[in-house]
């Protein structure tokens, strides 16, 4: 009996179904979904399409789901706000809601988040596309 796992992340480049098919095929025993990238909708197509292929083959594939830590969240606030990527920002620590947001204050849930930064510190919006 085989005791060793075989654990692939699956992304871009392996998560179409002949691509997949063949890790299985390969002996891959356990497929590492990485949630910090993608949409939770393409992760529910991968995990359908990992399952399909499990039952087809007849042999069972465990999913690690690879959570992303925990994110710091905007407070509200009305309308939208256009962001420019390299602009300066002053963000409102521990302000729920503000009503004058704009592109250069916003708010802040995390009332510690101007404990933990220093002037000056980068801070990526949206997974740094911002």
């Amino acid at each position: 009996m085989r005791r060793t796992r075989i654990v692939a992340t699956i992304g871009p480049a392996s998560s179409e179904k002949t691509v997949l098919k063949s890790l299985l095929e390969a002996g891959v025993d356990v497929c590492r979904l990485n949630y910090s990238h993608g949409t939770p909708e393409s992760k529910t197509e991968l995990y359908e399409r990992i399952r399909s292929l499990e039952a087809s083959l007849g042999r069972p594939t465990c999913i690690l789901a690879d959570l992303p830590g925990p994110k710091l969240r905007l407070g509200r606030f009305p309308g939208l706000i256009a962001l420019k990527r390299g602009a300066r920002l002053n963000l409102h620590c521990g302000v729920e809601e503000m009503v004058d947001a704009s592109a250069s204050d916003l708010p802040v849930e995390y009332a510690g988040l101007s404990a933990e930064l220093n002037a000056g510190d980068p801070v990526l919006i949206a997974d740094g596309l911002i």
